[in-house]
């Protein structure tokens, strides 16, 4: 197990290199996932004349019902549409490391097949930064002085330091996703288990 486990830990290097060659063996391909999945969208809300993103602090998107909805809308359809081609991207590099070309059908079906469980994915990520902030804020006001300047300085450590370290802790759940299929808590899981440092730093 042990052995297994080190043969496939997460080497960074590997991985972006991999994927920069990926990307420009396979330029059509993901060009096309992104003309419809991120300039398509922009073009059908600049059509319908949907408020945009840079109005969300504007007079007319704060005081207006419909340019609430209208930035809520929008948002939404970014943040599904760059899920799914997140998915679509790795499905696709995945492939391509695996010496078989990908399809854009493939890859945009892969992407639209793992959209919610990225979502569940996401909301567990803020779930837990949400958590550890609040918990650090609630230690800090227990009402003993000296403590709560302890927990504050201790609060800022930890998220200096335990913040990046989770976050190389989840750096591979979607591709654990996509290629391995392990749902969302499996995909969190096998994250952790490739990115453990082993036999030295992931980032050869």
């Amino acid at each position: 197990m042990t052995a297994s486990l080190a043969r496939s830990r997460f080497d960074m290097g590997r991985v972006l290199s991999g994927t920069f060659r990926s990307v420009g063996r396979n330029w059509r391909v993901f060009g096309a996932l992104a003309l419809i999945l991120c300039v398509a969208p922009a073009l059908l809300l600049n059509w319908f004349k949907v408020p945009n993103v840079s109005r969300l602090w504007g007079e007319a998107a704060v005081n207006s019902e419909a340019g609430t909805v209208g930035v809520a809308l929008t948002l939404l359809i970014y943040l599904v549409a760059l899920l799914v081609m997140e998915g679509a991207v790795v499905h696709g590099v995945v492939v391509d490391l695996g010496e078989r070309r990908p399809r854009f059908r493939e890859c945009l079906s892969t992407g639209v097949r793992v959209l919610l469980p990225m979502i569940g994915m996401l909301l567990m990520i803020i779930v837990a930064i949400a958590a550890w902030l609040l918990s650090v804020i609630g230690l800090s006001f227990l009402g003993f002085a000296g403590l709560a300047s302890l927990v504050r300085v201790l609060g800022i450590l930890g998220l200096l330091v335990g913040g990046p370290l989770l976050g190389v802790r989840w750096l591979v759940t979607i591709p654990a996703l996509v290629v391995e299929r392990r749902g969302v808590i499996g995909s969190f899981r096998r994250s952790a288990e490739l990115t453990r440092v082993t036999d030295g730093p992931c980032w050869d």
